[in-house]
C-alpha cells in the first residue's frame, strides 16, 4: 500500500469541454496550482460526503493557496495504490481558520474520459450544487457534516482497501461480511471503493474483527510545522 501522503491528482484533458480542467480552471478561475495546494496538505479540513443526495462519494477540502486565497475543492476518490483523487469542482470561500501544516506538490496526470449521458448529468448536477451554494466549512458543519484532516480521510481509504484484499483472500462475499458485521451490504461496497459518506475507525475495527484481524493504532509526536503524514 502507498505509505506517503502525497496524492496523484487526475485532470481531464484541456480540450475536454465537460472535463474538470475546463470547469475548474477556465470557467471558475481556480488554477491547477491552487488545487494542488489544497489537496497537498494533510492537515487541511475535509468535510466527509453525505450518504444521500448529489454529494455521495465526494468529499470537500478547504485550504490556503500560495496565491493567498482560501479555496474549497470537491473531489472524488479514484484509487488507493497509488493514491489518486479527481477534482470535481472548486471555488474560493471565506476563511475558517489560520493555515496549518505544510503543502506538498501532488503529481498530476491528464486523462481522456468517456462519459455516458447519465454520468454527465450527475457531474453537472454536483457542479451546479456547489457552485450555487458555495458552502463554507462552518455551514457544512451546521448541516451535520463532520470535519477531519485530509490525511485521516486518505488513511481510512487505505485501511478499507486492505480489508477488501483480505476479504477476497478469504473468499468471502460482501453479503457474508454484511451478515457478520450487521453493516449494510451497499455501505460495505462503498467503504471498500472509497465512496462511503462517513468512513470511521470504528467501522474499520468492526470489519477487521469479522475477518479475524485487529487494527493497531500508534501515537506519535507531530512534526514541528504541524504537517501529518498519512500512513
Amino acid at each position: 500500500m502507498r505509505d506517503s501522503f502525497e496524492p496523484i491528482v487526475i485532470w481531464n484533458l484541456p480540450e475536454d469541454g465537460d472535463g474538470n480542467h475546463v470547469h475548474i480552471v477556465a470557467e471558475n478561475g481556480v488554477t491547477e496550482d491552487e488545487v494542488d495546494d489544497v489537496l497537498g496538505n494533510s492537515s487541511n479540513p475535509t468535510v466527509l460526503s453525505r450518504s444521500t443526495g448529489k454529494t455521495l462519494g465526494r468529499h470537500i477540502t478547504f485550504g490556503w493557496t500560495q496565491t493567498g486565497r482560501y479555496v474549497a475543492v470537491v473531489w472524488e476518490h479514484v484509487a488507493d495504490d497509488p493514491r489518486m483523487v479527481k477534482p470535481v469542482t472548486a471555488y474560493p470561500t471565506p476563511t475558517r481558520a489560520e493555515a496549518q501544516g505544510t503543502n506538498m506538490k501532488p503529481k498530476r496526470v491528464y486523462v481522456k474520459t468517456e462519459r455516458t449521458p447519465e454520468e454527465l448529468d450527475e457531474l453537472k448536477a454536483v457542479r451546479d450544487h456547489y457552485q450555487t451554494a458555495r458552502p463554507t466549512p462552518d455551514q457544512l458543519v451546521a448541516e451535520g457534516g463532520e470535519v477531519v484532516p485530509l490525511g485521516e480521510v486518505f488513511r481510512l481509504h487505505d485501511m478499507f482497501a486492505q480489508l477488501k484484499v483480505e476479504r477476497e483472500r478469504q473468499q468471502l462475499t460482501l453479503a457474508d461480511v454484511a451478515e457478520m458485521t450487521g453493516i449494510d451490504q451497499g455501505a460495505l461496497s462503498r467503504l471498500e471503493n472509497g465512496r462511503n459518506d462517513n468512513p470511521t475507525f470504528g467501522t474499520v475495527s468492526r470489519v477487521a474483527e469479522a475477518l479475524g484481524k485487529q487494527v493497531h493504532y500508534t501515537l506519535a509526536d507531530a512534526p514541528p510545522d504541524g504537517h501529518q503524514e498519512a500512513a
